[in-house]
């Protein structure tokens, strides 16, 4: 599989100013700093509709108003930490450790958001719905994987699906974050 020429972070957070970019063999790494601390996000292409990001946020708040384009599922995981947003229609959700959140970004613009202990450990996965379908279509065309229906299920009381904390989820997720950084990609 080649990698994902397109950066679907850049894409959706157009507009948003990373105080660094750096690009490596493996990944693309964005810093942010402001008057209230720094973070990094660790960017990997999977393939073309999917990038997988760890981030490290030790400050008070990231957020800086842009106009967020749709047609993006951003799943987040907390690892550490905690991570509270607030959306322009009302809905508020504070994602703490061991929490998944599901996005539809551009459905609901954020009014903003905050990182109440400073701290903020975990990864997303961002997915270009028509891109990773035709990914899939291409890879696994015998998986019948429809991406519009999981967001439609996922999705279907709002812009945002808030999981707490489980079992299952630290199960199936733990390992990303335990993989050796020599097989990251691949794995």
């Amino acid at each position: 599989m080649e990698l994902n020429q397109a950066d679907i972070i850049e894409d959706v957070l157009e507009g948003y100013i990373f105080s660094e970019k750096k690009v490596t063999d493996e990944c693309k790494i964005y810093t942010i700093k402001n008057s209230n601390g720094c973070g990094e996000m660790r960017c990997y292409n999977l393939f073309e509709g999917v990038q997988l990001s760890y981030n490290n946020l030790n400050m008070e708040t990231a957020y800086q108003k842009i106009n967020q384009k749709s047609r993006v599922l951003e799943i987040d995981h907390c690892l550490d930490g905690c991570y509270e947003f607030n959306l322009e229609n009302n809905e508020r959700a504070l994602i703490g450790k061991g929490d998944l959140s599901v996005i539809e970004i551009g459905k609901v613009s954020f009014e903003d958001s905050c990182i109440p202990t400073k701290k903020y450990m975990g990864l997303s996965i961002f997915i270009d719905i028509e891109k990773a379908q035709n990914s899939i279509n291409k890879y696994f065309p015998y998986a019948k994987i429809d991406l519009l229906e999981i967001k439609d299920r996922l999705c279907k009381n709002g812009p945002a699906l808030i999981i707490h904390s489980s079992h299952e989820i630290d199960h199936a997720i733990s390992e990303f974050y335990r993989v050796d950084s020599r097989i990251r990609l691949s794995y």
